[in-house]
């Protein structure tokens, strides 16, 4: 879930990974099955882009300018200062819910997920013109949504089986 918005799958034989959020060639946030158990990578970013707080299959590699994190049973919760929550996510066995969380690229492109839920589109450093609130994408093979911006990435062509956020 992002927000308001669900992706629901059943994985291909042989396949242990999902694209959760993919921006302009890159994975923002992954869901992967580790021996029947769901971890998550993602990538949590600023509003310039720049890093913030990474996971790799559910272990924290990279965490710079946070001031605090907590992972409190399925709850993770990461501060940028005291009451500047940045990253609000439940993570249970067979569901990764990010509640709050900010992935963007360093040209600008990506989306933000407010505390109400509502995903927006955001183009090169702007907030678009596209929200979405309760969207349900089920059956995508290979990933939920993906950020596509042509003029940031020329290469020009995002994963298969995902649904494209557009503004």
């Amino acid at each position: 879930m992002l927000g308001s918005n669900t992706s629901t799958f059943k994985l291909a034989q042989g396949q242990d990974w999902y694209n959760i959020l993919w921006i302009n060639g890159k994975n923002y946030c992954v869901a992967h099955i580790d021996d029947g158990a769901l971890t998550v990578s993602m990538l949590l970013t600023n509003r310039e882009g720049k890093r913030i707080f990474q996971v790799h299959k559910g272990e924290i590699q990279v965490a710079t300018d946070v001031w605090d994190y907590t992972y409190i049973g399925t709850k993770v919760t990461v501060r940028a200062a005291h009451r500047e929550i940045i990253l609000e996510m439940t993570l249970k066995d067979d569901l990764a819910c990010i509640h709050r969380g900010t992935f963007i690229d360093p040209h600008g492109d990506g989306a933000v997920i407010a505390p109400d839920g509502t995903l927006t589109l955001i183009e090169n450093g702007q907030m678009g013109q596209s929200s979405f609130v309760g969207c349900h994408e089920h059956g995508n093979l290979y990933g939920g949504w993906a950020v596509l911006n042509p003029v940031n990435f020329p290469a020009g062509r995002g994963p298969k089986g995902v649904s494209f956020l557009r503004g």
